[in-house]
C-alpha cells in the first residue's frame, strides 16, 4: 500500500499509546472492564478487516505481490535532512503545497480561513473528551507531520493528507463552539452573525484565488494533472480498432502510464477488448515495431510529427482530424512510406521539408498546414476552440517556414531583404503583447503599435538572423508580463522586401 497510509496508522497508534501512558501518569485507570474492552477491539479490528482486507488484496494483485510503495521514501535520521523536510511540510501546511502534481497546488494544504476555529476545536475536545482514544486521535495528526520529516527524499505533505480529516473536524467543533459559547443578548449575537458572513466572504474569495491559480495560473505539473485524460470510452473504442501509439512527453509520466495502462488491463479483463494485438504503446517502448494501421493518439501536431519521425511510418494528411468523442485530442492511423498516395506525410522525409512554404495558417482548421510546418503549440489556445487562430498566452508558440528568397522563380525586381507578416486578431489590442523571434534572433514586440489598420504587423529580418538553411524557426513568446496577454495570430508568411 502506499506510505502514506501505513504512516498515518502509525501516528494513529502513537498518538494512542501516548494518550494512554499520559492518562496512567495522571492517575486515571480505565472506568471499563477488560471484557469490554476486549469485545470493543474485536469489534474495531472486524471493521477494519471488512474494509482493508480487499484493499489490500486489490494492492498486491495490482503492484505483484509489494505489500508497501514507499514513493521513493525511506528512513532518513540526517539533521540536514530532517531540517529541510521540516521546511518542505511547514511550507506546504501554511504556504503553498508545492511538493506534489495535483491541482491548487499554489494554495496550502491547510485552509488558512479555518485555522482559528481548528485551533478553539482541538482545544474543546480535549478538555471534552478526556478518554485517552480521543485525545490520541488528536495527538496523531502532530505526530503523522512529525514522522513525516524522517520519511527521507521527496518529504512534503503527500504522506500525511489523512491530517485533513482531524483538522476539519476541529475547524467544525470550533465553529460549533463559537456558536453556542455567545450568549443571548443583542450585541454577541450581531458578533455571531458577523462572525459567520466574515468566514462566508474568506472561503468565498479563497475559493475564487483557488480557481484563478487553477486555471490561469498554469502552475500544474505534468501529466493527468495538467491535461484532460484521454476519455475512457474513447481509448477503448480506438484500441478495438488495432494498436496505439502514445508521445512519451505528453502521457508519459509515471502516473500516466500506469493509468492507461490500468484502463486497457480491466477493458481486457472484462471482455471489452478481445484480441491481444490492440494493445497501448509509447514510442520510447523498447524494441518497438509499429506497422501500417498503428493509431495515433496526441494532443498536438508536434506530438503527432515526432511519432511519425520515430517509427518511420507516414501520416495521410486527409485523415488527421479531431478524435470525435474526445475533443482536444487528434487521432490519425500510421500508413507505409511507400507507396505514397498524395497529401501523405512523412515527417522529416526530404519531401517534407521541401513541401515546406512561406507561408501558414495556423488555426485549428488547418491541421495538415500545422503538422506540415512544425507548429509547436499545446493548451487550450491552440486547440478546437480556436478554428482560424492560434494564442501564445500560457506558453511559446513556434514554427517552421521557408526563406522566400530560396525558391528558383523569384518575381523579377525582388528585393533581397525579408520580413516577417503576422495577421492578428484584433480585439483588446491594449492587453496584448508577444516577442517575436527568427532562429533566437529577436525582432521586436507585436504590439498595439506595431499592427496596421489591416491588422497585419510587420518586422524586418536582419541579415544576422538569416541562416544558411532555408528553414527558418519563427517563435512567438508568451507575455511575461503579468495583466498581459497574448495575441490571436491567424497566420505568418515570410515575404521578400
Amino acid at each position: 500500500m502506499y506510505a502514506g497510509f501505513p504512516v498515518s496508522l502509525a501516528a494513529l497508534a502513537s498518538g494512542w499509546g501516548t494518550a494512554f501512558l499520559l492518562s496512567l501518569a495522571s492517575g486515571q485507570r480505565p472506568r471499563s472492564r477488560i471484557r469490554d474492552r476486549v469485545t470493543s477491539l474485536a469489534a474495531a479490528a472486524a471493521g477494519f478487516a471488512a474494509v482493508f482486507v480487499p484493499v489490500i488484496l486489490l494492492h498486491l494483485e495490482r503492484f505483484h505481490g509489494r505489500i508497501l510503495s514507499t514513493g521513493g521514501g525511506g528512513l532518513d535520521l540526517e539533521p540536514a535532512a530532517v531540517r529541510a523536510a521540516w521546511a518542505a511540510l511547514l511550507g506546504d501546511l501554511f504556504v503553498r503545497g508545492g511538493s506534489w502534481y495535483l491541482p491548487f497546488r499554489d494554495l496550502p494544504v491547510l485552509e488558512r480561513t479555518l485555522l482559528p476555529f481548528a485551533a478553539t476545536g482541538s482545544l474543546w475536545a480535549w478538555r471534552r473528551y478526556p478518554s485517552w482514544q480521543a485525545r490520541g486521535s488528536l495527538l496523531a495528526a502532530p505526530i503523522l507531520i512529525a514522522l513525516c520529516t524522517i520519511s527521507g527524499q521527496y518529504p512534503g505533505m503527500r504522506r500525511a493528507l489523512s491530517v485533513l480529516l482531524p483538522y476539519h473536524f476541529c475547524a467544525a467543533a470550533g465553529i460549533l463552539v463559537v456558536l453556542r459559547g455567545l450568549p443571548g443578548r443583542a450585541r454577541p449575537s450581531l458578533l455571531g452573525g458577523a462572525t459567520l458572513v466574515v468566514l462566508s466572504c474568506l472561503h468565498a474569495v479563497a475559493y475564487q484565488f483557488a480557481f484563478r491559480e487553477a486555471k490561469t495560473g498554469f502552475n500544474f505539473g505534468t501529466g493527468f494533472a495538467y491535461e484532460p485524460p484521454i476519455p475512457h470510452d474513447f481509448l477503448i473504442g480506438r484500441l478495438r480498432e488495432g494498436p496505439v501509439v502514445l508521445e512519451p512527453t505528453e502521457f508519459g509520466g509515471e502516473m500516466d502510464r500506469r493509468y492507461y495502462q490500468s484502463i486497457e488491463r480491466l477493458a481486457r479483463r472484462y471482455g471489452q477488448l478481445a484480441t491481444t494485438e490492440a494493445r497501448l504503446h509509447y514510442l520510447d517502448d523498447p524494441g518497438l515495431a509499429p506497422q501500417e494501421g498503428w493509431g495515433i493518439l496526441a494532443r498536438t501536431e508536434r506530438a503527432v510529427g515526432e511519432i511519425s519521425r520515430g517509427t518511420g511510418l507516414c501520416i495521410q494528411a486527409s485523415r488527421l482530424r479531431s478524435a470525435p468523442g474526445a475533443e482536444g485530442f487528434l487521432s490519425v492511423p500510421l500508413v507505409s512510406a511507400s507507396p505514397r498516395e498524395e497529401g501523405t506525410i512523412c515527417v522529416g522525409s526530404p519531401s517534407h521539408l521541401a513541401s515546406i512554404g512561406s507561408h501558414v495558417s495556423l488555426g485549428f482548421a488547418h491541421l495538415e498546414a500545422r503538422l506540415r510546418h512544425g507548429l509547436s503549440c499545446a493548451g487550450p489556445y491552440c486547440g478546437p476552440s480556436r478554428p482560424d487562430s492560434v494564442d501564445a498566452t500560457g506558453g511559446d508558440l513556434s514554427f517552421v517556414l521557408r526563406d522566400p528568397r530560396s525558391a528558383s522563380h523569384l518575381p523579377e525586381g525582388s528585393g533581397s531583404g525579408v520580413e516577417l507578416s503576422l495577421g492578428v486578431v484584433q480585439e483588446n489590442v491594449h492587453a496584448r503583447e508577444n516577442r517575436i523571434s527568427v532562429n533566437g534572433h529577436p525582432l521586436g514586440t507585436l504590439s498595439a503599435g506595431s499592427v496596421g489598420a489591416n491588422g497585419e504587423a510587420r518586422f524586418p529580418v536582419p541579415d544576422a538572423a538569416a541562416p544558411s538553411d532555408p528553414l527558418w524557426r519563427i517563435t512567438i513568446e508568451a507575455p511575461r508580463e503579468a495583466g498581459r496577454i497574448g495575441w490571436g495570430v491567424r497566420w505568418a508568411e515570410l515575404r521578400t522586401r
